[in-house]
């Protein structure tokens, strides 16, 4: 059956939209134009949380990945999967990512930081007061700092505190020191705060002199690494208590293989290090409950394959960076917001990946 009325209708509707196109059709709108890549010859980078930053050899910061914090210093909060040129023009020497804030230094001891003091740099030391080595920011919005005499000063959104030291190296993520000695001193509670200012006892290796001297402390969350001055690495971990981090399960425990190491990152339950020559080598730290008692230990080192010689690593909570002399950096790890600077968000890159540019 046939309804002619409804077939005129519809050939007169098909009529009027030929006759009248401009008042129906909604244009196509172009699709922006992909951000043009500029070539960036990196000194250093740094791997945060969920974030990753790097500063060019001409000083120039740029960070990546995760940006809910305002972390990555662009004056959003938008998350990016390229490296993007940090707001304010500063010319920095070192940059620190930490948890949801980033630190920066500039060749004349300055300390700007954003995130947690904003979403674009903010002087936070002047020259006078500044630093010579800065570690990156803890999860309480707090970042700390060597002076050139050796005293700690460590800093939040709202207040500064110092100790005079001497202090040769900090890593405020985990809440952890090494004094003029080298004796590694770690806290409880945070380093900086009202309730529990400098609260940090000795952690002794298991194994070696007990008095031997450590060269650097770093780390994140549940875990820190120390250098020894001979290259060895030792490593803990806390223990977790419901929703928060607890009391240092271990003292520091000798990191298998019998590498000597130039640097060591660690963060969250892994670690890395870096050997004389220039090879990368990463292991987890694994904990294991039984009633009241933790045991702690490490897993054996496994080298990086697929990375040329690198001159400088950082560990992040979940991936891991570094910098060649080539001005060359490489990520790699989990890419759930873009920290590995490729381009792209999601997956994970078991090998590591070259950073291919930035937006500048």
């Amino acid at each position: 059956m046939t309804f002619p009325y409804l077939r005129s209708a519809f050939v007169i509707a098909l009529t009027a939209l030929a006759g009248c196109s401009d008042a129906v059709t909604t244009p196509v709108q172009p699709d922006p134009p992909a951000p043009v890549l500029v070539s960036v010859q990196w000194a250093s980078v740094s791997a945060g949380d969920q974030h990753t930053c790097g500063v060019s050899v001409q000083g120039a910061a740029y960070c990546w990945g995760r940006g809910g914090g305002g972390q990555l210093g662009t004056g959003t909060r938008d998350s990016t999967a390229v490296p993007t040129r940090v707001s304010g023009g500063v010319a920095f020497a070192q940059v620190a990512a930490g948890v949801t804030g980033t630190c920066a230094r500039t060749a004349a001891s300055e300390v700007y930081c954003w995130g947690d003091t904003g979403l674009t740099p903010r002087l936070v030391l002047a020259s006078a007061g500044g630093v010579a080595l800065l570690k990156a920011p803890g999860s309480y919005g707090y970042a700390c700092g060597i002076q050139a005499g050796g005293a700690l000063v460590c800093w939040n959104p709202s207040a500064t505190a110092s100790l005079a030291g001497p202090y040769r190296d900090a890593a405020p993520g985990a809440d952890c020191l090494l004094d003029g000695d080298g004796h590694v001193l770690c806290a409880q509670h945070r380093l900086v705060g009202d309730d529990h200012p400098f609260a940090a006892t000795r952690v002794n290796p298991t194994a070696g002199d007990p008095d031997a001297a450590f060269a650097s402390v770093d780390g994140g969350g549940a875990s820190a690494c120390a250098l020894r001055t001979d290259g060895a690495a030792f490593c803990t971990t806390r223990a977790s208590s419901g929703c928060c981090l607890s009391a240092w399960v271990d003292n520091l425990t000798a990191v298998p293989g019998g590498h000597a190491f130039t640097q060591v990152s660690a963060a969250g339950l892994h670690a890395c290090g870096l050997d004389a020559e220039h090879r990368v080598w990463c292991w987890e730290l694994q904990t294991t409950s039984a009633g009241p008692s933790t045991t702690f230990q490490l897993g054996d080192p496994v080298q990086v394959a697929g990375l040329p010689p690198l001159t400088q690593i950082s560990v992040g909570s979940a991936h891991a960076c570094g910098a060649t002399s080539a001005g060359d950096a490489y990520c790699w790890g989990s890419n759930q917001f873009g920290q590995l600077g490729t381009g792209s968000f999601g997956g994970t890159a078991a090998a590591p990946v070259k950073i291919p540019g930035a937006i500048s």
